[in-house]
């Protein structure tokens, strides 16, 4: 709680340039009628977006409080716009694993059917693998898998 209180102002100056960035690379994915340009877009908008927002918000800054906050602001902007980025890289991954967690929380017998799924499906997949040879594997390597596969099924 201390974080996002801490990291609160960052997110709140990187809204406007998250808006258009988002914006932009829409408009340019409709256009080439392709969705693999949003992420460059995004960075292509948020190197021209963020840095016209830093100096506006430090304008801002400097005349409604001094000086003194104005150069704080533009010193501390860069550090505080790092960590806001991961800690909601860390948010979206913390919010997508919880989302699994109360799938399993709500249905208990499916965390056990998932878990026996999961180990017949590579069992399936190593045997079709010894039938095709798609890997090329020594036979340590090999032997190795097998034995292993073979641990989990007992």
């Amino acid at each position: 709680l201390a974080v996002s209180l801490f990291l609160l102002p960052w997110w709140l100056s990187f809204a406007p340039s998250g808006l258009v960035g988002r914006i932009g690379s829409d408009v340019q994915a409709r256009k080439v009628r392709k969705f693999s340009v949003i992420g460059t877009w995004k960075v292509m908008i948020a190197a021209v977006v963020v840095p016209f927002f830093h100096v506006l918000y430090t304008a801002c800054l400097t005349l409604s409080f001094g000086q003194l906050a104005g150069v704080i602001w533009f010193f501390s902007f860069p550090l505080g716009a790092m960590l806001a980025v991961f800690a909601t890289e860390d948010g979206i991954r913390v919010m997508r694993s919880l989302n699994a967690l109360l799938l399993l929380l709500r249905d208990k017998a499916m965390g056990q059917r998932l878990y026996r799924e999961r180990g017949e499906l590579r069992r399936e997949l190593y045997a079709l693998e010894e039938e095709q040879r798609w890997l090329k594997l020594d036979e340590a390597t090999r032997e190795y898998v097998r034995a292993r596969v073979q641990d989990e099924a007992e």
